[in-house]
Parts: structure tokens; sequence; C-alpha cells
């Protein structure tokens, strides 16, 4: 086949191909022009230059395979002598088995290779290949018999280069040089075990040092909780002792000021009087001395020194006479108290003295929590453990319908200093011992302590004590209930609340959830004073607005409203904003005293308290209230326009005054449409401005008008007739009657003092 290349010959049984050119003595290379098989079997190609002839099978094939060597070798473009970097690999005596070594700074180099056939040398053709770098076999002409690397990471190749002679006739085994290339230092093995070693050291001292965070950790929080924990415990024994010291305020002020009462009076009290304060000071000096024992008895639980005492009583008559003892104050606070028996008597075995005491606490809970009006329950009833009688028990109900127990307490409730932390209304004192104190007492029993109970909804709690014995005169009378209480509207009975009929006596709201301490002070105040009582803040709001008291004395621990918040808003409420207000407390501080002054209390006393100390500052309020009216009313007359405004008194009045500047001339203005101006009702104005000024409205009108009408009398020059339209006056001669009672003289004479030298205002006849 002519080629623009030369003469190519096919072998059609391998598909390989030779090609011949002007290098083998053809007389050029071009001979696609024209071809021809001459008839003696040669074969003629013609090119530009001639042409030649030949027969096929004269042209002679080198089936040589050639040797292929490394004949340089070339590092950084220097060339190195290959017996400086060539070693015999071990275990092989063949040339072509070698290996070279090369530091990491070497890794630049180029191999130079020459397939040893000599016939036509620039027809060898050769392909190498770097295995572990090269993918696949590069080829190559003679002219480029050398193979470049740059860059090479350090590890082990083999490089490998095929050579063919003219005829095409590869050396497939060809040169084989092992290249290995040494890592730096840093990389070396060594170097990366010394590496591994100190990676492994290092997670193991942080693993260290995390299980010693961990630890440090969960002894820091351990230590924290324990510090929470006794900060809580100091915490709970604080508001304890403050809790049980207020508790001893109240019955301590109370014996307190009954003893000083009687020690007071002259002559021989009466014997219902001294009867019912000696009773007064009976329940409280028992209260106080439960108290005292509640704290002792808690002290021989914790110390293991109490015991129990068991006799075998009538439990029906015992709970009765518990139940009787909070039979008063059901009474009168209007609860509906109610006793219940299965039996009307039943004999038990169990310790009446630790019975008492946790029937009894139970029951003080419950009133405490239970508003007026509400309705509480004491139910004992048998319940048998095996149907022949054995092994049953004895179950004690108190029941109420107060504000309840949160979820999340009912199961921390027993626990000692554990109270229900409250805010606002209902907000109660106590000292967080009493039912822990119930549940040990009746686990010293063999019985139990059980509580039912919904927020908002009431409270049960079950006192079981397990029945040890068969009873003894047991006589079954069924079911009886004894009532000890009617419905109850929030408020003391109408007859009770009637203000007392001592006309001009200054009115006194005493407000305090402690029936005795209300009717301590009552006694104490209502030989000088009218006095109406509440028993919480809530009902002590509303009455100071229905009956707009001269002055407020109130305790500052009550429920629905504690006396911090009646005393902000009777001061915010405009119509009780004048009304004196003393804050009686147990808590000690001057902390509480600036909050209380803060929101506008008059006075702050603290409990325990002298009797005589709380009858003088009532009166001295009192006094106080009275020369302020005197001042308002003098400053009324003097000058209706320029009150100075300082307080809230004096801000109403401005108002009034104001309103009267604007109508009093309509004669139509009436007391009704004052109220209406400033925003008060007849009789609450009436109230308001009695107070402050000591007049009626129609009185305040009446002096406004006049005074008016004497200033146009001696200011300006209208007759009499035209003053008295101008001030508000129908009938010149009414105005000329009233305007006598007030000043003595009739408005000519009055003009007349008040300017001699000027003519006199017409007369209106």
């Amino acid at each position: 086949m002519g080629t623009h290349r030369g003469i190519a010959r096919l072998y059609p049984s391998s598909g390989s191909v030779t090609c011949y050119d002007s290098r083998d003595g053809l007389v050029g290379d071009d001979f696609a022009r024209a071809a021809a098989r001459l008839a003696g079997g040669e074969l003629a190609f013609g090119a530009k230059t001639g042409f030649t002839v030949f027969p096929p099978d004269s042209i002679p094939f080198c089936p040589v395979v050639p040797p292929v060597v490394l004949t340089g070798f070339y590092v950084q473009n220097r060339e190195m002598p290959i017996s400086g970097v060539l070693k015999q690999r071990k275990g092989q005596v063949r040339p072509d088995s070698l290996e070279i070594e090369l530091s990491h700074d070497q890794n630049v180099f180029s191999f130079e290779f020459a397939a040893l056939d000599f016939t036509a040398p620039e027809k060898n053709q050769y392909q190498y290949r770097m295995e572990g770098f090269d993918p696949e076999w590069r080829k190559t002409g003679p002219d480029r018999r050398f193979a470049g690397y740059t860059n090479l990471p350090a590890g082990r190749y083999v490089f490998r280069a095929k050579g063919s002679n003219c005829d095409g006739v590869w050396n497939e085994r060809g040169l084989f040089v092992a290249v290995r290339i040494f890592p730096p230092f840093w990389r070396s093995g060594w170097a990366v075990a010394i590496y591994t070693a100190l990676i492994l050291a290092a997670l193991y001292l942080l693993r260290r040092l995390v299980l010693f965070r961990e630890r440090m950790k969960t002894e820091l929080q351990f230590e924290r909780r324990e510090a929470e924990r006794i900060h809580e415990l100091d915490a709970m024994k604080l508001r304890f002792f403050t809790n049980i010291s207020h508790e001893f305020k109240t019955p301590v002020t109370l014996i307190i000021g009954l003893l000083e009462r009687l020690m007071a009076e002259k002559g021989v009290p009466a014997k219902r009087k001294l009867l019912k304060s000696h009773q007064s000071l009976m329940r409280n000096a028992t209260r106080l001395l439960r108290l005292i024992n509640q704290i002792m008895d808690i002290r021989k639980l914790e110390s293991g020194g109490m015991r129990l005492d068991p006799r075998r009583t009538d439990i029906v008559v015992f709970a009765r006479g518990i139940y009787s003892s909070f039979k008063d104050e059901a009474d009168q606070r209007r609860i509906q108290y109610r006793f219940t028996s299965f039996t009307d008597h039943f004999h038990a075995c169990f310790d009446p003295d630790k019975i008492e005491k946790v029937i009894f606490n139970i029951l003080s809970n419950a009133f405490k929590y239970t508003g007026d009006g509400g309705s509480i329950r004491l139910d004992v009833s048998r319940q048998d453990g095996r149907p022949d009688g054995a092994g049953g028990f004895l179950a004690v109900r108190i029941e109420d319908n107060g504000i309840g127990i949160p979820e999340e307490y009912l199961d921390k409730i027993f626990d000692p200093f554990v109270r229900v932390e409250r805010s606002g209304p209902d907000s109660r004192p106590g000292t967080g011992l009493g039912l822990s104190f119930a549940k040990e007492m009746m686990a010293l029993h063999g019985g139990s302590l059980e509580v039912a109970s919904k927020e908002g909804a009431g409270s049960c709690f079950t006192v079981k004590i397990p029945l040890t014995a068969e009873p003894e005169g047991e006589v079954a009378a069924g079911k009886r209930e004894e009532e000890c209480g009617k419905n109850f509207s929030g408020e003391k009975p109408a007859d009770e609340r009637k203000e007392p009929a001592l006309p001009g006596t200054p009115l006194i709201l005493i407000a305090d959830d402690d029936l005795d301490f209300i009717n301590f002070l009552k006694e104490e105040l209502e030989s000088d004073f009218r006095v109406i009582e509440a028993y919480d803040g809530q009902s002590a709001l509303e009455s100071a607005v229905k009956y707009m008291p001269d002055l407020i004395i109130s305790d500052v621990r009550m429920p629905k409203m504690d006396g911090f918040a009646l005393c902000s808003a009777v001061k915010r409420n405009e119509k009780t904003a004048h009304v004196p207000l003393i804050l009686l407390t147990s808590q000690a501080g001057e902390k509480s005293h600036i909050q209380g002054f803060d929101l506008g209390a008059d006075d702050y006393i603290e409990k325990p308290f002298d009797r005589l100390v709380l009858h003088s500052r009532v009166l001295n309020l009192m006094e106080s209230r009275r020369v302020l009216r005197e001042h308002f009313s003098h400053e009324i007359y003097l000058q209706p326009r320029n009150i100075p405004i300082t307080s809230e008194d004096e801000r109403f009045l401005n108002r009034v005054l104001a309103c009267l500047e604007k109508l009093a001339q309509d004669p139509d203005f009436s007391v009704s449409r004052l109220g209406s101006e400033v925003g008060l009702s007849r009789v609450q104005l009436y109230r308001r401005i009695k107070s402050v000024t000591g007049m009626t409205p129609n009185d305040l009108i009446r002096d406004f008008r006049l005074k008016r009408s004497a200033q146009l009398i001696t200011k300006s020059r209208l007759t009499i007739s035209e003053i008295a339209y101008r001030v508000g006056f129908r009938d010149p001669s009414y105005f000329c009657r009233c305007f006598r009672q007030h000043y003595g003289l009739t408005p000519l004479e009055f003009a007349r003092h008040a300017k001699p030298a000027g003519p006199a205002p017409e007369s209106a006849g």
C-alpha cells in the first residue's frame, strides 16, 4: 500500500503494519499517487522523484527481539552515574532487576533508555510506565527515549520500559527498575511510631482529664446540691422560726392586752365581761401552750423519746369533744360545721393525747384555709379489714371546701418545714410542722394519715386508727349528724354589722382573721368609737367603700387580701383615699415598715403592743383629721380659688371647688349634680365632704355662694338683686335672709362696712 509516508506492509494474520520509507532505500516517501503490479509479480510504486520496483517476497523481516537498557539517570536535571545509584536487588542476578533508592528531596528525576536494535534505530518504538503512579503505558519515539517524573510522594514504585526493533517486534519484558523514595525524617516509620505514641498518650491524658473533670463536676454538683439542701433546710428552719414567732405574737398580744385591761379596770367589772375576757385569755394561753408543746413533741420524735400511752377510750365522744372546740369560730364565721358518726359510742384502744393533737391540727388547718360561709365536716366511721371484723380500723375524716392543695405539693406536705407557698389572697400564716407531726404520730400508732385534695375545691384528710381489740359498750344508734352552721353570705350578720347608734361618734373598721383579736380590739375601742369588723381583706375593702369609716385598723396577714394590698386599694380608691389606716403586724424590721408607709399607711404598730399606745394613736389620728377639717374649712372661707394641692384630700377639695366655681351660679345646681361632677354618689359625697371639711355638701354650696356674693358686694357695683341672681339664688329676699344668718349683717350693712366712702348698692327691697 502506497501512503504519503512511504510504503506500508500489512500482515493480515496479526493485523500489524510495517512501513518503509527513504531510510530503507526508497526514492522518496510519498507513494500515494501511483501503484501497479507487473507481469513478473513485482510491485511498482511511483513518487515525485521516481518510482520503485521490487518483488514483495524479497523484502527481509527482522525477528530479533531487541533488549531494552537504561542508558542514563538524572536527578534534579543532573546526570547521576548509573553505577552509583543502581543496586542489585536481593536474590536477583539479572541486570534488569535493579533498585534505585532516593531521599525525599530527590523526587524530581528522569530515566533515559534504548532498545538495542541497530538495523534502523531511528524506527525503534518505545513504551514506559511507572507502576504505582502511571495508570497506563505511555508511548514515545526514538527521538524521546526518556521519562521524567516530578514530586513523586515517598513510597515504592517500579519503572518499566518496552522497546521494538525497526520491524515492530517488541520486547514485552523490557526494562525493570524498582524505585524507592524515602520519606523525610518526620514521615519516617519511627517518626510515625513516635507520633502514634504521642497521640495515644495525648488521648490517654485527655481521657484522664475528661474523667477528672467529670469527677470534679460531679463532686461540685454534689457539693452544690448539698449546699443548696443545707441552705434550703436553713431557710425552712428560718421560715419556721419566723412563722412560729408570728404565731406566738398574736396570742401574746391578746393575753397582755386583756391582762392590762383587767388591771386597769376600776371597780368590779361586769361578770359577763369578765368571763368573756377570761375565756379569751384561756383560749390564747392554750393556743400558745399548744404551739410550744408541738415543738417539744417534734423534738421528742426526732430523738426517739416519744412513747405511746394507749387507753381504751370512746372515740365518738372523744372526737365530738374536739369538734366542739371549734363551734364558736364556726358560728362567728357562719361555716356549715357538721359532725357525723356511724354510732353514738365506740370504744377503741389509742393514745388520746396524740390523736387529739392530730385531729386538732387538721381541724385548725381546715378552718384556716376555708373561707367564711364554707363547710367543714368531721366524720367518724369504722372499716373492717376481714369478713370476721378483725384487723379493721377507725377512720376520722375531716373534709372542707376550702382553697385546696396544689397537686405538686400533695407528696410534700407531710415533710418537715414544708408549706404551700401562696401569694396574694390565699396566703396564710403557719409553721410547716403540723402535718409532719401528725404523720409521725399516726406512724407511731401503726396507722396512717391520708390526703385527697384538689386546688380550689377543698381537701379531705383521713386519720386511720388500727383496731387492736374488740370494742366494749358499743351502742349502735345509727348515723347521727349535728348541724352547726347555716348559709353564710361572707359578711357578719346584719344585726351584728349595724353601726352603733351614737350620733357624731367616729366609725372605726377593724380587719383581722383572728376572732379573739377582733373582739379584743372591739372591746378596747367601742367605749369611744363605733366599731365594725371584717374577717378578711376583701370584705374589709367592701365595708370601707360601703360605710366610709373614719379610721381603719388592719392586720397585715389576712386571707383573700393581705393588709398591704388592702392599704394600697384603700389609698388608690378615690372614695376612701382620705381614710386613715393603721397596720398591725407581727413582722419586725424596717423593710415591712417602709413597705407599709410606701403604700400610704398612716401608722404601723408591731405586735405585741400596749393597748394604751394603740388607743393613743387612734385618738391622735382622729385629732389630726379634725385639725385638717378645720384647716380646709378655713381655707374655703377665706380663699375659694387658692387651695394648695399637697394631699389627696386637698386634690379632692380642689375638684369640688372648681366645680363650684363653674356651676354655683346655676340656680338648679344641687348636691346630686355636684356628686355626678366629681364621680361620687350622694351618700359617698356627703361622707367624704363631711370627713374632710366638717360641713355637709349643702352647707358647702351655700357658704360658697354667700362668700362669692360678699366678694361681689365689695368689688363690684352690682345691685343686691343682681348679685343674688349672679351667685345662684332665685329669690333676692331669701338671699338676704341667708346672708344675714351667715354674716350677721344684711347685704346693705355689709356693703357700708366694706365700702364706707362709696355709695351703697341698691337694696333688693
